[in-house]
């Protein structure tokens, strides 16, 4: 049985493939910020799923830095994992299982170039905003390696003189305002979040040269930044514009992605 998942800086998502295109009822739950727990948490949401077959298969994305090794190297939002030996936990939990652990918005992006908003274009930029900010570049549906050392939520953006994630980032705005973003009505707010991400992904299209910009994460979904301001105040200090597009696959890509992942390494 294969075995595909999400874990994101708030929650995470667990599920069973049953086709190439197709995955069960997804297992949810907040993302434990202690390792222990988290991996614990993890083996048993599989437990569940599988109810005693094989595990021939795990696939997913994590929201962090990925080294080579697949080594969680930097995670801003859950920094007890860094350095754990997720991949041998599950290795030895696991043993028939081969395991795939990619970034979290690579994996998106991914699936949204494969099934989502990018379908038809050469070069998509994935872009999220979410409780962090990140992103990827898809080249002819493969992940691009080298576009993954630009990351995207650490540029600092002027004249704040503070990072895009810091600025827009569900996490840190919560900190800042002390309430959930997702409370605040004022226009204004948002008008301001959505130019400064418009700031940021001009640097994302000078440096990646996309044919379109896909924008997802819960931020852009359930929140205020907009997608069609976003593009005006983009075509306010750019000649020439990619397309800009929602994303399409929303709370599930990063399983959608992690399928799609899966059906490219057979």
């Amino acid at each position: 049985m294969e075995i595909i998942f999400d874990i994101g800086g708030t929650q995470t998502r667990i599920a069973t493939v049953r086709s190439a295109t197709e995955f069960s009822e997804p297992v949810m739950y907040l993302t434990p910020k202690n390792y222990e727990e988290g991996i614990g948490a993890f083996k048993k949401a599989i437990h569940v799923l599988v109810d005693g077959k094989v595990v021939t298969k795990v696939a997913g994305g994590f929201a962090g830095t990925i080294s080579v090794s697949k080594q969680i190297v930097d995670a801003p939002n859950l920094p007890d994992w860094v350095q754990k030996p997720f991949v041998l936990d599950l290795m030895q939990e696991f043993p028939e299982a081969t395991m795939c652990l990619e970034n979290d918005a690579a994996l998106v992006g991914l699936g949204e170039a494969l099934a989502g908003a990018g379908v038809g274009f050469e070069i998509v930029a994935y872009i999220t905003v979410s409780t962090g900010v990140g992103g990827a570049r898809i080249v002819n549906g493969q992940i691009d390696r080298v576009a993954q050392s630009f990351e995207i939520g650490k540029q600092i953006i002027e004249p704040y003189n503070e990072s895009l994630e810091s600025l827009i980032g569900g996490r840190s705005l919560e900190t800042k305002l002390g309430k959930k973003p997702e409370s605040v009505t004022d226009e204004n707010f948002w008008n301001e979040k959505s130019m400064i991400l418009a700031s940021g992904l001009q640097v994302v299209i000078e440096k990646w040269n996309p044919d379109v910009v896909v924008i997802g994460g819960a931020m852009i979904h359930t929140v205020g930044i907009n997608v069609s301001k976003v593009e005006k105040y983009l075509s306010e200090s750019l000649e020439s514009l990619p397309v800009i597009k929602n994303a399409t696959l929303k709370s599930l890509g990063g399983l959608a992605g992690s399928l799609a992942y899966l059906n490219h390494k057979k």
